[in-house]
């Protein structure tokens, strides 16, 4: 009677104490941990007598959770679902442009610094060249009628073709003689 009462009181109290702080520097130390850790201490919880005395067999636990488990629940350090911390799996990744115009690249009308249609500039593709003459009368030339300079029909200037030679005489008796 009197140990239930004992451990009536212990299961209220003792949770309480193990929450403070000293409770768990009291555990965080070497020397707790060492002697949880040696064998003797561990043989004398696997004995019979140790356990009927607590009412269960030894190496077994009857109820609750199992020491270093987690069987509900998220695990720790694991994270299993939503976004991950630092990927990101929708959208617009940063740093990166997948649609629309390029910066700095122009893909559709006129390219700057460029004329693909219509007259380039410093050219003449049509109608009558700058400083040629194509039709007509060439400058400084005649291409028809008299010629300057010559004469091509009639009577030459200087000559006779018909007629009597000024200074001859074909006929009759030449001057200074006598038959």
């Amino acid at each position: 009677m009197l140990r239930m009462y004992q451990e009536k009181v212990l299961r209220i109290i003792e949770p309480v104490y193990r929450g403070t702080v000293a409770w768990h520097l009291d555990r965080g130390t070497v020397a707790w941990q060492s002697d949880r850790g040696t064998v003797a201490w561990q043989s004398d919880r696997g004995i019979v007598a140790w356990h009927s005395d607590r009412g269960i067999l030894p190496g077994t636990q009857t109820g609750g959770q199992l020491p270093g488990t987690q069987t509900g629940g998220q695990l720790p350090g694991t994270q299993t679902g939503g976004q991950l911390p630092g990927t990101q799996t929708g959208g617009q990744l940063p740093g990166t442009q997948t649609g629309g115009q390029l910066p700095g690249t122009q893909t559709g009308g006129q390219l700057p610094g460029t004329q693909t249609g219509g007259q380039l500039p410093g050219t003449q593709t049509g109608g009558q060249l700058p400083g040629t003459q194509t039709g007509g009368q060439l400058p400084g030339t005649q291409t028809g009628g008299q010629l300057p300079g010559t004469q091509t029909m009639g009577q030459l200037p200087g000559t006779q073709t018909g007629g009597q030679l000024p200074g001859s005489q074909t006929g009759g008796q030449l001057p200074g003689t006598q038959v």
